[in-house]
């Protein structure tokens, strides 16, 4: 099972998925779909793992079973958009975009998130 807190995610998991896939990754006024190469290997991995169910649960509550969870996610997240960046420093040779870059300096200094990234997301 996977917890999720965006109503976007789990619902194009659960409701939208098999359509998409069927018809090309188009919606139904027949645009493709936005992240569309994300969506086909989400996609895949659920023909492979059959069993997968996501639930939508709050984000960034005070209290219930699932915000250690969901704290914990929001950190993955963050490190994984820094390694991310650092991986595009180190492979390209180029500088990502000033958020970003200032987020990986952030988590390698080991200070706070900088004024880029949202106040609901400082801890």
């Amino acid at each position: 099972m996977i917890v999720c807190d965006s109503y976007y995610c789990v619902q194009s998991f659960n409701e939208y998925l098999h359509y998409w896939h069927q018809n090309g990754f188009r919606d139904s006024k027949g645009n493709t779909i936005k992240h569309r190469l994300w969506w086909g290997k989400v996609a895949d991995l659920k023909e492979t793992l059959p069993n997968v169910h996501v639930v939508h649960t709050l984000g960034h509550q005070r209290i219930g079973i699932h915000i250690a969870g969901n704290t914990l996610a929001d950190e993955v997240a963050k490190s994984a958009v820094a390694m991310a960046a650092v991986a595009t420093v180190t492979c390209s040779g180029t500088k990502p975009d000033n958020d970003i870059w200032a987020a990986v300096k952030a988590t390698a200094e080991g200070t706070p998130y900088p004024k880029a990234f949202p106040a609901k997301y400082s801890y």
